[in-house]
């Protein structure tokens, strides 16, 4: 009886490790299936929703021209708009003469949004020249177009054969606005269009909804009723929600349908009530870098901050080609900061600023000329042809 029970000891003790190696390798299985878990959500939530399905349109304020609704699932961007660019054109969209009521300040009787822009009519008349010159021709738009001022300074530089875009909450949808950064309003922004001899049905596409309800591939590539094609964009700013989620969001969209050499504009840079813009920037800068090659037109490049706004161009060679047209420009060249004019300070050469870990020019308030100052240069400039440098 005695052996018996000293068997039954060593037995026991025995199993109690094997038992407890077992319990063991149970949990980290669970932490690990928990972790994957969480990875694929947050991957999930960082790049966005959605498989779509039809919107039927009869949603009050809903997604424009067929555009479909969200559900969940991962966002792909295959970049298909990225090698789609516009028919080359001379003659501008706008007319001359509402071109220069325009450039004469008859973008102020538009509400404009958290800023001045005077000076980003010059400096677009300029990077558009040099995309011009470059064989760089594609669509137009802005995310978040409040009631359309800096939608206008767009706008006016496009070409007959380039096609626009718009897209905003507007009123009916702000319980959508999160951040409450702008309250767009479509009437007010239809008048803004009228204010230079546009009318609502010249833009190619009206999205009244929420950025997230588009695709990463814009399915504004499909045949619209006219059976005109949709290319990738030139130019395109982003001022739409003003979170780090939603701004990463917004430039995943904005990079996936750029053309190579075009231009994204990042409104309210370092703005105090919105510092998720900067977050969400460089949470998509750093995403990028881990997916860059040396294909054109997929880094993340700035050049200019001007008036709270960032200028990043993805192709490397046109971000130098912006960057020292800027300051070779005589005039334009004196609105920005000393440093980057290559000023000696502490007996050393700072020529640059960096963003990104890329050299940009940041332009100085106290040096930005007066708003006639700013309109008489770029009216100038309109009636200027200048041989632009090639990429």
């Amino acid at each position: 009886m005695v052996g018996n029970n000293m068997k039954n000891e060593k037995r026991i003790r025995i199993a109690l490790p094997e038992a407890f190696i077992a319990i063991t390798g149970i949990l980290i299985l669970m932490l690990v299936c928990l972790d994957y878990s969480f990875l694929v959500t947050h991957q999930t939530h960082l790049l966005g929703s959605s498989s779509f399905e039809e919107d039927n349109g009869s949603n009050t304020g809903g997604v424009a021209r067929g555009l479909k609704k969200r559900t969940a699932h991962l966002k792909i961007c295959s970049g298909h708009l990225r090698t789609l660019f516009a028919p080359q054109s001379n003659k501008t969209l706008v007319s001359e003469s509402n071109l220069r009521l325009f450039v004469q300040g008859g973008y102020e009787k538009i509400a404009k949004g958290s800023g001045n822009i005077h000076a980003a009519g010059p400096f677009l008349h300029l990077l558009s020249q040099l995309q011009f010159s470059n064989g760089i021709f594609g669509s137009l738009g802005e995310l978040g177009v409040h009631h359309g001022r800096f939608t206008g300074f767009l706008f006016v530089t496009a070409r007959q054969t380039e096609k626009l875009v718009a897209v905003d909450l507007f009123e009916d949808l702000q319980d959508e606005n999160v951040d409450l950064s702008g309250k767009g309003d479509y009437g007010k922004f239809v008048n803004g269009l009228h204010s230079y001899g546009l009318d609502e049905s010249e833009l190619y596409q009206v999205v009244k909804g929420s950025t997230t309800d588009i695709p990463l591939d814009w399915p504004g590539n499909k045949e619209s009723d006219n059976n005109v094609p949709f290319e990738g964009f030139r130019l395109l700013s982003v001022d739409a929600g003003h979170t780090a989620e939603l701004t990463l969001h917004d430039l995943q969209l904005s990079f996936c349908n750029l053309l190579p050499g075009g231009i994204v504009i990042l409104d309210d840079w370092f703005h105090p009530r919105w510092p998720g813009v900067v977050e969400g920037f460089y949470r998509f800068a750093e995403q990028e870098k881990h997916e860059q090659n040396d294909a054109v037109g997929t880094g993340v490049y700035p050049f200019l901050l001007c008036e709270s706004k960032l200028y990043v161009t993805n192709d490397r060679k046109a971000h130098e080609l912006y960057l020292t047209s800027i300051l070779n420009d005589p005039v334009m060249s004196q609105w920005v900061s000393l440093i980057a004019q290559e000023r000696k300070i502490l007996h050393r050469k700072w020529p640059y600023e960096m963003v990104n870990g890329t050299r940009y020019v940041r332009c100085d308030s106290t040096r930005l000329p007066p708003p006639e100052q700013a309109q008489s240069l770029w009216l100038q400039r309109l009636s200027t042809t200048v041989q632009q440098p090639a990429l």
